[in-house]
């Protein structure tokens, strides 16, 4: 049995979620990518809720489905000062306020 499952509709998990098809933001499409992604944090800084991020490959010369090096860092970058976490610890810490 699994706790949660992600999707690939983007956007922030708020409020009552539907656990088996969590949204998530891809890390891909170059620069369109990489705004949307910061769109996403920008969203989450201004009303609090629950962003989970996905990639395939991390490379200079990233799949389709990939991102740079530096795409990578930028999102790291915009994402100080937030509680970053890996999805079990976010359930966790979901599950115990609940």
């Amino acid at each position: 049995m699994y706790r949660a499952l992600r999707g690939v509709r983007p956007g922030v998990n708020r409020g009552r979620v539907d656990r088996g098809l969590l949204k998530a933001v891809p890390l891909d499409g170059g620069e369109f990518g990489l705004a949307r992604a910061l769109r996403a944090i920008a969203d989450v800084r201004a009303e609090p809720g629950w962003l989970i991020f996905y990639g395939h490959d991390v490379r200079n010369s990233p799949s389709e489905w990939g991102c740079s090096p530096r795409f990578l860092e930028t999102i790291c970058q915009a994402c100080e000062g937030l509680d970053v976490r890996p999805v079990a610890r976010a359930l966790d810490h979901v599950e115990a306020r609940a």
